[in-house]
């Protein structure tokens, strides 16, 4: 009788170590998945941030200086380069081509939201 427990036991433990196991396999796919759409996200606001330093740029170049309406300063936050930097030389930037890049950030942005939010 006692080894009729133990055997029973053990088919139960068995059991619950086959259900460990298909749960960390489901864990560690969504871990790869996460992962994935982690470097995405980075890659995206890398380029965002890089947009925005080129729009700025280009703002500087052709419009004058920027403004803030609440402040009356230009906010440049994480920029790796101080606003005004590249005040003397010539942007390859044009309004086209920042449509153009802006289009495709929209695309990119979206496409991580539709994939975080699934």
């Amino acid at each position: 009788m006692e080894k009729l427990v133990f055997i029973k036991d053990l088919l139960l433990h068995c059991d619950e170590a086959e259900e460990l196991k298909k749960r960390v396999a489901v864990l560690e796919c969504q871990l790869r998945k996460n992962e994935g759409i982690k470097k995405g996200f980075e890659v995206s606001m890398g380029k965002l941030l890089n947009f925005v330093e080129n729009v700025q740029d280009f703002l500087i170049e052709n419009q004058g200086p920027v403004k803030s309406y609440s402040s009356g300063d230009v906010k440049t936050g994480a920029s790796s380069q101080p606003l005004g930097a590249c005040v003397g030389k010539k942007s390859q930037w044009t309004t086209a081509t920042l449509a153009a890049e802006a289009k495709e950030l929209t695309r990119t942005v979206r496409a991580i939201l539709e994939v975080d939010c699934k």
